[in-house]
């Protein structure tokens, strides 16, 4: 017993509509103005001049697979995609809806640039509604997904709004702000501070095992206040060592071994090690001067997320950085928690080291981590600082875990509508509607005797020309100068129409023994053609 309702039909997706090729269209000759210009991933851009003339489905053929965009007016889906713009009179929202609930992206079978096959498409299976049935789905479903829209809308901002949360907070503990009315508890906090920098000094003399040398000593002010009863220090005098990873340790890598620490396991400004690599590193000096221990801090000091710093708060046994990452031991005496919140707070720890960004390719010295400066406070407020903002920055991740559970819930929700649609339960049926079969059967005779429309008239009728075949394309492609070619280029060394060449092009990509294939031009953002051998 069929589970969609009696007036439903079943057909395959082919027998309704037809998939077209969108056409190249790259950034350089886009005017960009007047009318939207769409990717596999949505609008890319705009155009004066357009492909299509009305409303048009967009289908991700290339990069996002499967991608369901549906645009109100006439637009110019560009060449990684399909798109449909005759709809017989049936409303677009309703079908935008539908292959939305097909998850196309599923059909794809591309190894190295995702892909969807036409043909895959055309077979799959739907159920044909009556066409007012068709109407009032889709004005369902609009007035229900506006509403998840709206959600979808105010959850965005929630990211941003803890991001600010975390930074205002930890800019507060790094003012003293955060433990004000703490320190007005302890009349002798300066006297502990004397004893602290005391201990710090001859915890670092024995620390440098022999090798001790002056620290660089503060030389300039920190640009916002901080509580006076602070002592100012460089990040050099709290620390026994400050060091980088070591260079040319690829031929180290291997499937297990130590942990070798890179930029990507800091990025978060927290030891993840999900994507570690491991080495076998040398024996002697060079290794051990680059060996993790629990405690140490690591900042990245070259590339993207350079700044970006976390703390090793486990026993990793053995573990090493690369040439990406600083290293800097701090003197047990102090709280590492608390020298690891300065180091990333957005106005102090942060702002410094980004002030000191240098080289056409984002990079710091070990100098620069030396120099940065640290308003230190007694050890048991350091405590009570962290203490604070522990808790304060729990909370923000246990919202943010609330967070992603919404959105998880929204997107369930809105799968859920489609599934409940399209199983014919979201509206009732009318028994008086016209029949599914009756508008199949207008849908066949109007796809066979429907002139083109004025706007389609404007271009090269869909003739077959005698020459345009698989063996002349090949022919022509085998005589092309250059090894990756363009669609346009390849237009302009031979005769025939336009929708002729094209589907013929790739209806010989889809061939599996195929002497072509497709690449992604990432800097022109389209689609070009190469020769898999000569």
């Amino acid at each position: 017993m069929s589970d969609f309702p009696s007036s439903w039909i079943e057909v395959e997706l082919g027998n309704i509509f037809s998939l077209h090729y969108g056409k190249s269209l790259p950034e350089y000759a886009r005017s960009g103005d007047g009318f939207p210009v769409y990717g596999s991933n949505g609008i890319i851009g705009h155009h004066n001049s357009t492909l299509t003339s009305e409303q048009a489905l967009i289908i991700g053929r290339k990069g996002s697979v499967g991608e369901i965009h549906f645009s109100s007016m006439p637009c110019s889906p560009i060449d990684t995609t399909y798109y449909i713009d005759q709809f017989y009179g049936m409303p677009p929202r309703y079908w935008f809806y539908q292959l939305k609930n097909l998850r196309l992206a599923e059909l794809n079978k591309a190894t190295a640039i995702p892909g969807l096959n036409r043909e895959d498409a055309y077979h799959q299976k739907i159920y044909l509604a009556p066409l007012k049935e068709q109407r009032r789905i889709a004005n369902k479903l609009d007035n229900l997904f506006a509403r998840l829209d709206e959600c979808r809308v105010r959850l965005k901002r929630v990211p941003l709004i803890l991001d600010l949360f975390r930074q205002s907070v930890l800019n507060a503990a790094m003012s003293g702000n955060l433990t004000k009315d703490w320190r007005k508890e302890y009349s002798d906090t300066r006297k502990n501070i004397s004893k602290l920098l005391a201990r710090i000094e001859e915890e670092r003399k024995q620390g440098c095992h022999g090798k001790y040398q002056e620290p660089i000593l503060p030389n300039k002010p920190i640009s916002k206040n901080v509580p006076q009863s602070w002592a100012l220090m460089t990040l050099d005098q709290l620390s026994t060592l400050i060091t980088s990873g070591s260079r040319g340790w690829a031929k180290y890598y291997s499937n297990s071994g130590a942990y070798f620490i890179r930029a990507q396991n800091i990025n978060s400004d927290r030891l993840i090690l999900d994507d570690v690599a491991y080495v076998n590193p040398p024996t002697g000096s060079e290794g051990e001067r680059t060996k993790v221990q629990e405690d140490d801090l690591l900042i990245t000091i070259t590339g993207a997320n350079v700044t970006k710093a976390a703390l090793v708060d486990c026993d990793l046994s053995e573990a090493y950085i690369n040439q990406h990452i600083g290293m800097a031991r701090l003197v047990p005496s102090i709280c590492q928690k608390f020298v690891h919140f300065w180091i990333i707070s957005p106005s102090y720890g942060r702002a410094q080291l980004k002030e000191n960004i240098h080289g056409g390719k984002p990079g710091l010295n070990l100098t620069n981590l030396k120099e940065m400066l640290i308003a230190l406070p007694s050890v048991e407020e350091q405590e009570e600082i962290v203490r604070r903002l522990e808790s304060l920055l729990n909370y923000a991740d246990r919202l943010e875990t609330n967070y992603q559970n919404a959105i998880r819930k929204v997107e369930r929700v809105a799968s859920s509508l489609l599934k409940t649609a399209f199983r014919g339960e979201l509206v009732e049926q009318n028994p008086s509607d016209e029949s599914s079969s009756a508008l199949l059967e207008r849908i066949q005779v109007e796809k066979m005797s429907k002139p083109k429309s004025a706007f389609n008239n404007k271009r090269p009728k869909m003739t077959k020309s005698p020459k345009v075949t698989k063996e002349y394309v090949k022919e022509i492609i085998g005589q092309l100068p250059q090894e990756i070619f363009s669609f346009d280029e390849l237009r302009e060394q031979m005769p025939g129409e336009y929708n002729v060449l094209k589907d013929v092009l790739f209806d010989l990509l889809d061939d599996s023994e195929s002497d072509i294939m497709q690449i992604f031009d990432q800097e022109l953002e389209a689609i070009r053609f190469t020769r898999r051998s000569k």
